[in-house]
């Protein structure tokens, strides 16, 4: 079984070890690349325009379920990294391990992305761009800030994306190269985002 199909299903079906293993994995995580953490808000200065970007930290937990909750329900067809709720996202977000990041545009968050990294040195990618600010280039202004992110961190990056998510699908393509390692049992394709 590979390290992907591992998580998720400690993740699927053995919630407490997964939160125990998450959280051992992001101190470890955090004491090997602390000199490297620190390049992450640089990056996300430079590369930050009509979207600020920024690190979210756990007192962005209510704002983000609200977030998520006032998307409509086809939004998370392929988008199931982590529940939703205030408490999950607080837990995350505490984790040095789960680095995420808010888009925010007039003050609201119009896009969330992250990175769930492994002491090993590999990371795996998501994103989720609000349903109202779709098509202005988010998603791929993510990916390719996470793919630099994930540079700076030494750390090789990899996700999974539905070819029926024809949104998401099109950002990684037009926004990273990538290898196609395999297709998982739902018919999503695990790629690596390369450098």
């Amino acid at each position: 079984m590979t390290l992907y199909g591992l998580a998720h299903l400690l993740r699927d079906r053995a919630a407490p070890l997964w939160n125990a293993v998450e959280a051992a994995n992001g101190r470890l995580f955090a004491l090997s690349r602390r000199k490297r953490l620190a390049r992450i808000p640089g990056i996300l200065a430079a590369r930050s325009g009509p979207f600020l970007l920024r690190a979210a930290t756990p007192g962005d937990a209510d704002a983000l379920a609200e977030f998520f909750a006032a998307q409509p329900a086809e939004s998370f067809e392929f988008f199931r990294p982590h529940a939703f709720d205030a408490g999950t996202l607080r837990r995350l977000l505490g984790n040095p391990g789960f680095r995420a990041f808010l888009a925010l545009e007039g003050g609201e968050v119009a896009g969330y992305f992250f990175m769930r990294c492994f002491a090993g040195g590999k990371a795996f990618a998501g994103w989720f761009v609000d349903a109202g600010r779709r098509g202005r280039g988010l998603g791929g202004l993510g990916i390719s800030v996470l793919a630099e992110i994930a540079r700076a961190l030494d750390a090789r990056l990899f996700c999974s994306v539905s070819p029926r998510n024809a949104a998401s699908a099109a950002a990684l393509k037009a926004s990273a190269r990538t290898r196609l390692l395999r297709t998982l049992d739902d018919g999503s394709e695990l790629a690596e985002i390369l450098p």
